[in-house]
């Protein structure tokens, strides 16, 4: 990391970040707000937003930002499905799909993953995201599926550096608590998957075999196998261990990953 250091407006913004994030007298959502406005002026960005994402069910559970004095919330966004144009691109894109790779919470910004021309010339920009010139994100896991997640856009002009995600990355576990209860409670997800589907899932977290499933629902090995690999491509995932923990939340109970 290069060196750097915070100015002495910077180091009181970020102890006022603090300081909000732990005030017990005020409720989340007076202190949300207030955070957001506090987060902007130490980065320097347009704007901040505070986002509710789940990507299996391609939708937002929860949409709110904060520029310059202007507010916005909405805490029943409808889903958007996966012919919108930003759930089209958005395996594509290399900072929206990372965080649903790691299991902790995570500051990332452009550099990390693309050039600036890289970004400039990228579907997601031209696209959809024309005025997002650079980025920074804070992305906090919120179940199976699903993340709460600060950005920061940044139009033309000076891109983020170290300095930025050193400071946003101080302010993690401070922001982690109040973001969860300030967002939108998640809504019980409605997973893309079969009532056989559903059958087969609840036998693989038992731990049963390819085989052994076919035989208790009268279907051949070959169709169970077929059943698997659609579950996959709905829930997005690789292995049976994953899409179990997608469909029930854990891996609890005898489950190993077998398949024959």
């Amino acid at each position: 990391m290069s060196a750097f250091s915070l100015s002495v407006t910077e180091v009181g913004r970020l102890r006022s970040v603090v300081d909000l994030c732990s005030e017990p007298t005020r409720d989340s959502q007076a202190r949300t707000w207030a955070v957001l406005a506090e987060l902007q002026a130490l980065m320097g960005c347009e704007r901040v937003v505070f986002n509710g994402m789940s990507p299996p069910t391609y939708s937002h559970y929860h949409r709110q930002f904060s520029a310059w004095g202007e507010q916005g919330v909405d805490t029943q966004p409808g889903s958007e499905g996966p012919d919108f144009p930003f759930w089209q691109l958005y395996r594509q894109c290399r900072p929206c799909e990372y965080p649903d790779h790691v299991s902790e919470p995570v500051v990332l910004i452009h550099d990390d993953f693309y050039t600036r021309h890289e970004w400039l010339v990228h579907p997601m920009h031209v696209e959809f995201l024309k005025d997002v010139h650079d980025e920074m994100l804070l992305s906090i896991p919120d179940g199976p599926g699903r993340s709460v997640r600060l950005l920061f856009p940044r139009g033309p002009g000076r891109p983020y550096g170290d300095r930025e995600k050193f400071a946003l990355t101080l302010l993690k576990p401070h922001l982690e608590p109040l973001l969860l209860a300030a967002r939108t409670a998640a809504p019980a997800v409605r997973l893309p998957i079969t009532d056989r589907q559903w059958q087969i899932l609840e036998r693989v977290r038992l731990g049963l075999a390819n085989k052994q499933i076919a035989r208790e629902l009268e279907l051949s090995p070959g169709t169970v196998r077929k059943h698997l690999e659609n579950i996959y491509r709905s829930l997005d995932v690789q292995s049976r261990g994953a899409a179990v923990h997608v469909a029930f939340g854990d891996t609890d109970g005898p489950f190993h990953e077998v398949a024959s």
